[in-house]
């Protein structure tokens, strides 16, 4: 059975994730899903990367998306809000 997840990465960056895994310290770039349902869906996941595992190592990152809005990641909204974070706030 194949996996659901690829993974691309140049070789240092592929023995680095074989050596140590995924480290919240390692994420620099994000890209992000637009808004809507597939936002939406994903939320869950989202309130886990911005509200548990990304904080547990603080470091400067860009967030990536294309959105009819403003791509909008709100960190701050509580773990119940999240959904009002995908649609930029207008609930």
């Amino acid at each position: 059975m194949s996996s659901a997840i690829q993974i691309h990465a140049g070789k240092t960056a592929f023995a680095h994730l074989e050596k140590h895994g995924l480290q919240a310290q390692d994420v620099a770039v994000i890209p992000a899903a637009a808004g809507g349902p597939k936002g939406l869906i994903l939320q869950g996941i989202d309130q886990w990367l911005f509200g548990e595992w990304l904080p547990a190592a603080p470091r400067e990152r860009s967030l990536i998306g294309e959105a009819e809005q403003p791509f909008c990641a709100d960190t701050k909204n509580s773990a119940g809000d999240q959904a009002g974070a995908y649609v930029c706030g207008l609930k």
